[in-house]
């Protein structure tokens, strides 16, 4: 819903008045859309603070690091009981991490400050 606030969808897709029809086509464009790509599209349009901007590369990278490369991480060791344990800790912690990501961007949407809210935790 970010993005359909934002003044650059409205220049360039040239509407006067968001209609449903026109939501549930953008809702669906965006839904087929990777994380990347979305916060490419939040970056263009709405003009980002540094901090919010380095935050978003902050959660795509979190993101992909838990989709492409933490498995990998623990390679063969991950059947290894001691492992569990190390395995666990970091989840939890890259959990908490894109928990406080999702809770910022809610709140973000709400007040409709993506250039001026800071990036600060709960």
């Amino acid at each position: 819903m970010f993005l359909l606030q934002g003044p650059e969808l409205r220049k360039n897709h040239k509407l006067i008045e968001l209609t449903p029809e026109i939501i549930d086509k953008i809702g669906m464009e965006l839904d087929r859309s990777t994380l990347g790509t979305l916060l490419k599209k939040l970056k263009k349009h709405y003009n980002l603070r540094k901090n919010n901007e380095i935050y978003l590369k902050e959660v795509l990278s979190t993101r992909n690091y838990l989709t492409h490369k933490f498995f990998g991480t623990y390679g063969k060791r991950m059947y290894l009981p001691d492992t569990w344990p190390v395995m666990k800790k970091e989840l939890q912690g890259l959990l908490s991490f894109l928990e406080d990501a999702s809770y910022i961007f809610m709140r973000w949407s709400r007040i409709d400050s993506w250039n001026n809210e800071p990036t600060e935790n709960k």
